[in-house]
């Protein structure tokens, strides 16, 4: 299918201030004017709605959205203090236990060497079992980290990849993009993702 997305999710849309909807109308009509001109099929885009909003929404709505999910969202300019206490008790539990044994280890346009997405590539395809996604996909997550636009955490135990996450940014936001981990590690580490977010 010709489909239109952000690397297989939804385009989202960051504004420091609230969207009028007539902004995000002119959005939308933008992407369907896409639609038309490039014979594309279906597009993936995320709209905020306000929970105190949402049941007005849906009615009025019913034909325009697949999905319904609540997103967590994190302000950076906060205090650590104020960050860490929005979390849920449970997050909060998790990124508490510390293992020295383990090094996390931050790769972004300042020290990545090159062809090494594919260390997160090959984790992957050990995890799952086959590759689920092409080689140039793998090559822009590359190209995001060159361009100061993504970053990469990578746990290791010893010398090994056990954990592997990615994340893009621009100037105002920030954004978990995907993951993988080598889930017989999750009973002895439990903390290993939490971590790695936070």
């Amino acid at each position: 299918n010709n489909n239109l997305n952000f690397y297989g999710k939804p385009f989202s849309i960051f504004s420091k201030f609230d969207l009028e909807d007539s902004i995000s109308n002119k959005i939308i009509d933008i992407f369907l004017e896409l639609l038309n001109n490039f014979k594309i099929e279906k597009f993936s885009f995320v709209q905020e709605v306000k929970n105190n909003s949402l049941d007005d929404y849906l009615l009025k709505n019913k034909s325009k959205f697949e999905s319904v999910f609540e997103d967590s969202i994190i302000d950076l300019s906060l205090s650590e203090k104020k960050i860490i206490n929005g979390f849920s008790k449970g997050h909060k539990s998790s990124i508490q236990k510390l293992y020295p044994e383990l090094n996390y280890e931050i790769i972004d346009f300042n020290n990545y060497s090159k062809n090494q997405i594919f260390e997160m590539m090959n984790l992957h395809i050990k995890v799952v079992g086959k590759r689920t996604r092409s080689l140039a996909t793998w090559q822009e997550n590359e190209k995001m980290i060159l361009q100061k636009k993504g970053f990469l955490i990578f746990v290791k135990l010893k010398n090994e990849i056990i954990s592997s996450s990615l994340y893009t940014h621009d100037f105002n936001t920030g954004t978990y993009f995907s993951s993988c981990s080598l889930r017989n590690y999750f009973g002895q580490y439990r903390n290993l993702t939490h971590f790695s977010i936070v």
